[in-house]
């Protein structure tokens, strides 16, 4: 019984904090920048393709290694 008590006690909790925390957050005011200015993100994706291309190529390689070994257990 004291196990519910404590869950519920601690549920409670969780959503009062989840209720009150956004009357909290205040989002950044305006910075007075052009409007139309736009925010380059080409370095940032660029590096995460070139990762996700050389992970890829590795993971493949891995698996063709694997794959032309001769299976011992035959």
């Amino acid at each position: 019984m004291k196990q519910h008590i404590k869950m519920l006690l601690t549920l409670s909790i969780v959503v009062i904090l989840f209720c009150c925390l956004p009357s909290l957050v205040f989002a950044q005011g305006d910075p007075g920048l052009d409007p139309d200015a736009t925010v380059p993100v080409d370095g940032g994706l660029s590096i995460l393709a070139a990762a996700g291309v050389a992970y890829s190529v590795k993971k493949i390689k891995e698996f063709r290694k694997k794959n032309q070994e001769p299976d011992v257990n035959r």
